[in-house]
């Protein structure tokens, strides 16, 4: 049961970031259900990018510590990856450049599921 929950939770979590954490899903409106559909898989696209690129990272972010003695960290996974990832989108050869590389590291991860997080 609790796994399943925590699973849940994740799928939860992602939602929130798509529709009005992150992405703003909620301010768009499509009448084409295609035109809705093929956003929402770029969104996922990148929020999935927008992950791993926090996991890389998620040792630097410190923790931010409450009252009750309780510490999380100061920003999620997810702010810390699409805040780099907005940064590479600055110049386009350069954000080209990453996506070229993340689509590499999809494919090595077919071979070795560890790559994902190189």
């Amino acid at each position: 049961m609790a796994n399943s929950y925590y699973r849940r939770w994740k799928v939860e979590t992602c939602f929130k970031h798509m529709k009005s954490n992150g992405f703003q899903l909620k301010k768009i409106t499509f009448e084409d259900g295609h035109k809705a559909k093929l956003l929402v898989a770029i969104l996922m696209f990148a929020y999935t990018l927008s992950i791993l690129e926090g996991l890389k990272e998620c040792e630097k972010v410190p923790n931010k510590k409450y009252q009750n003695g309780t510490q999380y960290k100061s920003i999620s996974d997810f702010r810390k990856g699409i805040d780099s990832i907005i940064s590479q989108c600055i110049h386009i050869k350069k954000f080209m450049k990453y996506i070229l590389t993340q689509i590499d590291h999809a494919k090595n991860a077919y071979k070795n599921p560890k790559a994902i997080f190189v």
